[in-house]
């Protein structure tokens, strides 16, 4: 494989996150289908049994400034923070971390919860909140006892996204309060409630992901906002 590559995430994954380098993103059919031809490769190049899922990312000296999925700031952090916790194919090309941009996570955020939740009873009004800006999210996503959400639609595994919305809230509860997560084990021990929704352990009561979720939007509340609406 010619291409430089680094794995990024946490150790105890249970799919193998890649970024490639490359020059440029182009259309989002050339990225998929990029995308598609790095991971049999890495794959192959691995020898593991994981689903290699991969993002591709621009470099300027060293530090990321474009990506196919995700933010650039985010995305280089990870890849800075987390690369020892992986065996690697190449140096670190990330130079170092960069200022996060908080009022991006945090309408990203909104947006992951909202996605999932669109396959709900609550879909009329979850469709018009993605549409509108954080204000709306934000409203729509108090009025919804997260505990009630049941159905997901069939291509939504359960444990899966219980994972995500832990990760979610923890890593942008911390980023509000001063902290940059980019694993569930460091999410885990700042916020141990979180720790078997991380791990995809069976929990028997869904209170703790609405107890965080009432906390994040609290939060939200005092946030002073410039741009109020993701630019897609």
């Amino acid at each position: 494989m010619n291409a430089t590559f680094q794995i990024f995430g946490s150790e105890s994954s249970q799919d193998l996150d890649c970024m490639v380098f490359v020059d440029k993103i182009t259309s989002t059919q050339e990225s998929h289908e990029l995308c598609d031809k790095f991971s049999e490769e890495i794959t192959k190049l691995t020898k593991t049994d994981k689903e290699v899922n991969i993002n591709l990312g621009v470099l300027k000296d060293n530090i990321i400034i474009d990506t196919f999925k995700g933010t650039s700031e985010e995305c280089n952090n990870a890849l800075y923070f987390t690369y020892d916790l992986h065996t690697q194919f190449h140096t670190n090309k990330i130079k170092g971390k960069v200022p996060r941009d908080i009022e991006l996570k945090l309408l990203r955020t909104c947006r992951v919860i909202l996605s999932f939740w669109s396959r709900s009873t609550h879909r009329p009004a979850i469709k018009s909140a993605l549409r509108g800006d954080i204000y709306e999210k934000m409203k729509v996503i108090s009025s919804i006892d997260s505990t009630t959400i049941n159905s997901l639609g069939k291509n939504v595994e359960w444990k899966d996204y219980l994972k995500v919305m832990a990760f979610q809230f923890g890593q942008t509860i911390g980023l509000l309060e001063g902290m940059e997560f980019y694993t569930k084990e460091d999410i885990a021990l700042n916020y141990p409630e979180l720790k078997p929704y991380l791990m995809r352990e069976y929990v028997d009561s869904l209170q703790v992901i609405e107890d965080y979720k009432v906390e994040l939007m609290d939060m939200l509340k005092t946030y002073k906002f410039i741009n109020t609406k993701e630019i897609l």
